[in-house]
């Protein structure tokens, strides 16, 4: 065994590195396994199919075998799905595809602002909108200011309205992306 890496709430998840590459992912927290698992194990079967690593559940445990390149990227998007999760309370199957895309990166400042960089352009042009129209929508409905700047979505606002427009892009990316089959 590597290393343990034990997550923010090091009574929810624990993360062991094995030898030969793959990464045991325990999470301790039954309401969130069972939403990361999902019904049937389907979320776990989507992760497995998009990513190519093999992933076996059992317990609390899950376990990723593979590409050690695609077994952490798995790891990345449960942790993303565990964070998906305490926001939302929930995890829907865009949130899945969402969660291994690297083409965004998100951002917390202290003033609450979230800035978005999406690194493919196909993804964000779908999502800024001509002339910026899907920005100023989102701006309408929720009084935050977006600012719009290279491959950066700046959201600025009170946290909670923030968040609603943080989660609004990524369910527009995760849907994007699904119907576009672009992972």
């Amino acid at each position: 065994m590597k290393t343990n890496k034990q997550n923010n709430n090091s009574k929810e998840v624990l993360i062991t590195y094995g030898n030969d590459d793959s990464i045991n992912v325990n999470i301790f927290n039954n309401k969130i396994l069972m939403e990361i698992v999902g019904s049937f194990d389907n979320n776990l079967k989507e992760l497995e199919k998009i990513s190519g690593s093999k992933i076996f559940f059992r317990g609390n445990s899950i376990a990723i075998k593979g590409d050690k390149y695609a077994n952490e990227k798995v790891k990345d998007a449960i942790e993303y799905l565990i964070n998906r999760f305490r926001i939302d309370k929930k995890i829907d199957k865009d949130d899945i595809i969402t969660s291994l895309n690297k083409e965004i990166s998100i951002n917390y400042s202290d003033d609450d602002s979230i800035n978005i960089n999406i690194f493919n352009n196909k993804i964000l042009m779908e999502i800024v909108g001509e002339f910026d129209k899907n920005l100023k929508e989102m701006e309408r409905f929720t009084g935050t200011k977006i600012y719009f700047r290279g491959s950066s979505i700046v959201i600025k606002g009170k946290k909670a309205e923030n968040e609603r427009v943080k989660n609004a892009i990524e369910y527009l990316i995760g849907r994007f992306i699904n119907e576009k089959k672009m992972i």
